[in-house]
């Protein structure tokens, strides 16, 4: 979320600037050139064709997250379903 948020800010202050020469787009130049007008007005249009290495860096970061988040209480479920009835059956016996 830090990275997210300071990649943002980042982008906020090329788009200030107005100078798409630092935007550090990666992919060809016609894409910007040809949209060069809409992009310099509006800047959800813009924020994707800037910084596009750490965006997409960010971007894998944020996916590895939630794919380990999402995963944590699937997992926990399913430990808790396989060892659960031993853990019981122990604790009963022992009892």
């Amino acid at each position: 979320m830090t990275s997210e948020t300071a990649l943002n800010s980042k982008k906020d202050r090329l788009f200030a600037r107005g100078d798409m020469a630092c935007w550090e787009y990666e992919g060809p130049l016609k894409e910007l050139i040809g949209r060069s007008h809409q992009l310099l007005r509006d800047k959800n249009l813009a924020f994707p064709f800037m910084c596009t290495k750490e965006t997409k860096k960010v971007q894998e970061a944020k996916e590895r997250v939630n794919f380990f988040t999402n995963q944590v209480p699937e997992e926990i479920m399913r430990v808790g379903l396989n060892n659960g009835g031993p853990m019981v059956e122990h604790f009963v016996s022992q009892a």
